[in-house]
């Protein structure tokens, strides 16, 4: 069976010798035979690692040695060897458990080698279990270089040792390594010369390569340096260090043991250079009198920090760095130690309180909702557990026990449970902590039958469940014997436990949750055809052409419900579902699949990129058939050259292109300035050049395939700009939207639905009338809404008129009330600045009818906000006073926390005091920012105080980095230098790019230097900080970050438009080594979206990439979908062809039958339709980007 596997895994890897669709189709017919010879007629696991090896030509390599190498960072573990078969097929087959070779999955590595094809590896096998692989063999030569002194001089008898191989160059980023086999770090040891040479042999030509020199006088560093060329490294004579420790108090803690050390220094060190990087990792001995000494260092600036050994009662103070000279002793260093106190306390089993010996216990820190980690301790067979802290408020867990009982874990030890079995205890003295009790872990035997009651050989299991030594929800996936049995090892009796069975062509009801404790086992789990559907697709390439031997990947959640979490608790596991491998018509069909979980499907085959349908649920049908999957065909490699503005060659430059699942596609370019790039994504049409001093620069990609010319031009050339962005015939736009409009209008919408108000707003704009009719066919609910949206069009050319639009729109209007007052408060014509007021008024008087909190702290910040602080201080004591009415207890809070930010200006204190409520770390930390941000009204300085003491996650940076841009917005008309230099204090390198780009607008009018100065700096976060927004809300990562800093660019002049474009081409890639098709769609739609708004052109060549996944993007019914998104890119492209795009999916609304179809969604693509130039920005930012919004609360 493992050779059948094999060729399994080679088709599916994309093996050149195995594309023809006979072969693959034999290989699938012979599965069920192949299966029938094992035992009992069950199919044995897949192996835990396959794939195949092949050459950088994709041939099949026979005969490649493999090693599968895993372990911690810097002590790599051997963990199995096999070598490829004739067709280059390979199986790991004799391994260790699978949980022990998966313990530290980011470390796993697979090796090959090969004497005439190279060497290659495929690193963090996160999602390869049983899965196949690939991995290519490079061409290796021998790696020379010299070691010598400072003055040259040869340094002969120096051992050099790899370790560790990079697959890009130093400071080129990517993070894919691997760790060399011990066996080759042993047999590629070499030896300096006389002369400082050595030679390493069968090396890749290049990346980087990481290896230990050691040789006595100049100590044991680790250095690394580019590959590809000779190595020239230099080592100077190693000195020494020695000091000891100054106990608090003056004395070292009592009982310590005079011949046992105390505790271990810990001494690191780094320097970077040119070609190469330098870094020391030693560790040293503290004696019991407090003394300690390191030898061989070489010089450089090293880090000293101390860790003391249980049951020591003494902390590490502050981390000390000290200078080590060529040969010299350093003496007299000294580290220092803080107070704290003892906590302790045992670990039992809950039911019959026998002691725990053996556990891990961790103490966990908390302050303002940050948890730190401040130790741990193994417990003794006492179960006792001690720990010397600093004082303050802790949680304890127990992270790792032994196998018969389940740790205490923050992660599904939630709800109330959390707070009886691990409480959050105030800590100021020696204390003695509650018991911690754990519950019983044990086995699940399960017997799967057939519904003709014969044993299911072979079928799978999937289980979610708290596995106990590893204390984490994780999802198990087995294999039932030949008789039908399996069993779950480890999992916690007393928890519910979801279990999902099935066989290709059978599945378990999907409602099965067990208590293990409470079933009689072996438990009995019968296979059925009901509760399923499967999958049926096809895979082609651009030109509509089948892809034989393609692999479809089902991918789902599994729910997990722990009854710790209590009503509504649980969490989803992110799981496979199956494979599929596609037929000669490019055809293939899922296994029988649960109808009640949501499912994404991708697809991916050698020499395509992939592709990944929107997400899908479970249906009732027997076979669901998806739209085709549509796979871009293996770009050629990119060649070309960089020259400058005098068309010289350049050399250093760096070259990329985007890298997608392809991996990273980096090269500096030689003395000649030529490139090629290797693995460029077949999605890609665009190459960049990046080098100091010099603007970043790009060229589109010839679709011949022919060498591609990059000029850079100098920091201080001439600045391009770009065309000017035709305004729009707003007139001939309003004719067409108002059919689109009623179009619109005629689908079975719920009369409230907020889809309605979208419809109204742009009505409004092209027909009056007809909007009072629209409202007046939904009985009038919306009425407010044209009422509001008028007074939006008018009030400007007439204000008086406006303004009693929006007394008749009465508490519907309060939001526009509000949105418009503040505009006009920091606007810098005088005339709307004197709009602000009456619509102050008009809140306030509003806030007096209604009586609610929040609309007195509303007008309250306003009417502060225009200087009138007697009313403002009035206003916000009203909101105090009427918190007690809102009707529940959340409500309350949050009307407290509005409440306080209405009083911040006046009652700084008090405010922050009556803001720090609540449960929600989240929602304080917010709440407090706000509230020190309104206190700048009165006093900056106070408020800036105020933010800056916030503490806690990544959270409490946000809020304090969207503070600082919020009180510089206010001081920045009075003190332009000091807004800047607030917004350069944001200590997110994100955070920090939006705050620049903002303020850059605000300063522009009274000092355009400075607002172009501020552009620079956010282009260089964006430049050189790629990875400051790839976090979780951050839907199309840098792209929309580096669009909006474009279209900022835009407003305030700045003079280099065209280098600011190929910033936000360059951010329009998807980052990361492996990312799912639709990230990378989210990402190009999302640019297109704001670039549009600077260069349309531009933005159409991102919409243009799109292409054939166009059938792919999600029409989700509610919020902004991404097909949303592309309606609106279209539309602010090309209006007309936008707009056909959207008659089209009215139509198919129409069509459906469906009741309420637009629900919430198309909200901002009707209200596209109808905008004026300058709103349109504020649309498109409305949702799913990330981005700050400056009206945000």
């Amino acid at each position: 069976m493992t050779a059948l596997l094999v060729r399994i895994a080679r088709v599916a890897a994309g093996g050149p010798a195995m594309q023809g669709a006979a072969w693959l189709l034999a290989v699938l017919m012979a599965a069920p035979a192949a299966a029938a010879d094992e035992v009992g007629g069950a199919e044995p696991p897949a192996p835990l690692v396959l794939g195949v090896v092949h050459d950088s030509e994709g041939a099949p390599v026979a005969g490649a040695r493999l090693w599968l190498v895993g372990g911690n960072y810097g002590a790599p573990e051997l963990l199995g060897e096999t070598t490829s078969d004739a067709e280059g097929g390979f199986a790991f087959t004799s391994l260790p458990a699978e949980d022990a070779v998966f313990a530290n999955p980011g470390q796993l590595t697979v090796w090959a080698r090969h004497d005439g094809a190279g060497l290659g590896w495929f690193n963090g096998l996160y999602n390869h279990r049983r899965t196949p692989l690939s991995v290519e063999l490079a061409p290796s030569a021998e790696c020379r270089g010299r070691l010598s002194d400072p003055e040259g001089g040869p340094i002969a008898g120096a051992q050099v040792t790899p370790r560790i191989l990079l697959r890009t160059e130093l400071g080129v980023g990517g993070g894919d390594y691997g760790q060399l086999p011990p066996e080759w770090s042993r047999e590629k040891t070499v030896t300096t010369g006389p002369d400082g040479s050595f030679a390493i042999p069968g090396l890749p030509t290049t990346g980087a390569l990481s290896a230990g020199v050691s040789k006595p006088g100049y100590g044991r560093p680790t250095v690394m340096w580019n590959l590809g060329a000779p190595a020239s490294l230099s080592l100077a004579p190693a000195g020494s260090l020695a000091g000891s420790i100054a106990w608090h108090g003056g004395e070292p803690p009592a009982g310590l043991d005079p011949d046992k050390p105390v505790g271990t220094l810990n001494v690191y060190g780094y320097v970077r250079r040119e070609g190469s990087n330098v870094s020391v990792n030693e560790e040293a001995s503290i004696q019991a009198d407090g003394t300690f000494r390191v030898d061989g260092l070489p010089p450089g600036q090293y880090r000293l920090s101390a860790a003391f050994a249980a049951g020591v009662a003494a902390r590490p103070g502050a981390v000390v760095e000290v200078n080590v000279e060529p040969g010299q002793a350093t003496r007299g260093v000294s580290l220092t130690t803080e107070p704290g106190v003892w906590l302790r306390g045992r670990v039992l089993a809950f039911a019959d309180k026998r002691p725990v010996g053996g556990a891990t216990v961790t103490y966990n820190r908390i302050e303002e909702g940050r948890s730190t980690h401040e130790g741990q301790c193994v417990t003794d067979q006492d179960g006792a557990h001690a720990a010397f802290v600093r004082e303050g408020t802790y949680q304890i867990q127990v992270l790792l026990t032994p196998d018969r009982y389940v740790p205490l874990n923050s992660s599904f030890h939630s709800g109330g449970d959390a707070k009886s079995r691990m409480p959050r205890l105030a800590v100021a003295a020696d204390t003695q902590w509650p018991d911690l009790l754990l519950d019983p872990a044990g086995d699940l035997a399960i017997e799967v039958v057939d519904e003709a009651g014969r044993p299911a050989a072979g079928a799978v299991v999937h289980v979610v469940c708290s596995v106990g030594v590893q204390a984490e929800l994780r999802r198990s996936i087995q294999k039932a014997d030949a008789s039908g049995r399996f069993t779950i090892r480890g999992v916690a009796l007393n928890d519910t436990l979801p279990i999902r069975v099935r066989t290709p062509d059978a599945i378990s009801k999907p409602s099965l949750v067990v208590t293990p404790e409470k079933v009689a086992q072996p438990l009995r789990v019968e296979l059925s055809t009901a509760h399923g559907f499967r999958f049926r697709c096809k895979v082609v390439d651009p030109e509509g052409e089948p892809i034989a031997g393609a692999t479809i990947h089902f991918g789902t959640s599994y729910p997990y419900a722990t009854k710790w979490q209590g009503p509504g608790g649980g969490v989803s596991v992110s799981g496979t579902a199956g494979t599929a491998t596609t037929d000669a018509s490019g055809e293939a069909q899922s296994d029988l699949l649960w109808n009640d979980l949501n499912y994404w499907v991708s697809a991916s085959a050698e020499g395509y990129s992939s592709a990944e349908a929107p997400q899908v649920h479970g249906i009732s049908e027997e076979v669901l058939t998806l739209n085709p999957l549509v796979l871009a065909k293996a770009a050629p490699p990119t060649t070309g050259t960089v020259v400058g503005a005098d068309g010289a060659p350049l050399g250093g430059v760096r070259v990329f292109a985007a890298g997608s699942e392809w991996g990273p596609a980096v090269q500096l370019t030689g003395r000649s300035g030529a490139f090629r790039l290797e693995k460029t994504a077949p999605d890609v049409r665009w190459v960049f050049a990046d080098k100091e001093g010099y603007r970043l620069g790009g060229a589109r990609l010839p679709d011949d395939g022919s060498a591609v010319r990059i000029e850079l031009r100098a920091d201080d050339a001439t600045p391009v700009g770009l065309p000017a962005v035709p305004s729009p015939d707003l007139q001939q736009r309003r004719a067409a939207a108002r059919e689109l409009i009623e179009l619109a209008w005629k689908l079975p919408t719920d009369p409230r639905s907020t889809a309605r108000m979208s419809l109204l707003e742009g009505m409004t704009r092209i027909d009056i009338e007809r909007a009072d009719a629209m409202s007046g066919e939904v009985d009038g609910a919306f009425g407010y809404v044209v009422r509001s949206q008028e007074a939006r069009d008018v009030i400007r050319e007439d204000p008086q008129r406006g303004l009693t639009l929006l007394i008749e729109a009465k508490a519907g209007g309060q939001p526009t009330v509000i949105e418009l007052a503040k505009r006009f408060a920091r606007s810098p014509q005088v005339e709307e600045r004197g709009l602000a007021l009456p619509l102050a008024n008009i809140a306030a008087q509003r806030a007096e009818a209604t009586g609610a909190s929040y609309d007195f702290a509303r007008a309250a910040m306003l009417q502060s906000q225009l200087g009138f602080h007697d009313a403002a201080e009035l206003m916000a004591a009203k909101a105090f006073a009427a918190v007690d009415k809102e009707p529940n207890p959340s409500r309350q809070e949050a009307a407290t926390q509005s409440a306080a930010a209405a009083l911040a200006p006046y009652e700084l204190a008090g405010a922050l005091e009556m803001a720090n409520i609540g449960d929600s770390d989240f929602s304080r930390i917010r709440a407090l920012a706000r509230v020190a941000v309104a206190a700048a009204v009165t006093d900056p300085d106070a408020a800036i105080a105020a933010l800056e003491s916030l503490k806690g996650d990544a959270n409490a940076v946000t809020s304090r980095d969207r503070g600082r841009l919020k009180i510089a917005m206010q001081i920045v008309a009075t003190d332009t230098a000091g807004a800047a230099a607030l917004v350069r204090r944001c200590e997110d390198a994100g955070n920090r790019a939006q705050a620049l780009g903002y303020l850059a607008v605000e300063v522009a009018p009274v000092d355009q230097q400075l607002a172009w100065t501020l552009i620079d700096e956010a282009l260089a976060i964006h430049r050189g900080s790629p990875d400051a927004y790839q976090g979780y809300i951050n839907y199309g990562q840098a792209g929309p970050f580096a669009g909006l800093l474009a279209y900022q660019a835009s407003l305030v002049g700045y003079p280099d438009m065209e280098s600011v474009v190929w910033h936000v081409m360059a951010a329009a890639r998807a980052q990361g080594r492996s990312v799912r098709g639709q990230a990378r769609l989210q990402v190009t739609i999302g640019t297109a979206r704001f670039l549009a708004l600077v260069d349309p052109a531009a933005a159409r060549e991102l919409l243009l990439t799109v292409g054939e996944q166009e059938d792919q993007l999600p029409r989700g019914d509610g919020g902004v979908s991404l097909y949303d998104q592309w309606l609106q890119a279209w539309l602010l492209v090309d209006f007309a062809h936008g707009a056909e795009l959207l008659k089209q999916d009215l139509r198919r609304l129409a069509d459906g039958g469906k009741q309420d179809p637009l629900r919430h969604g198309h909200g901002g693509v009707f209200r596209l339709l109808t905008a004026h130039p300058e709103e349109r920005v504020e649309i498109v930012n409305d949702s799913e980007t990330g981005l700050w919004k400056l009206d945000e609360e």
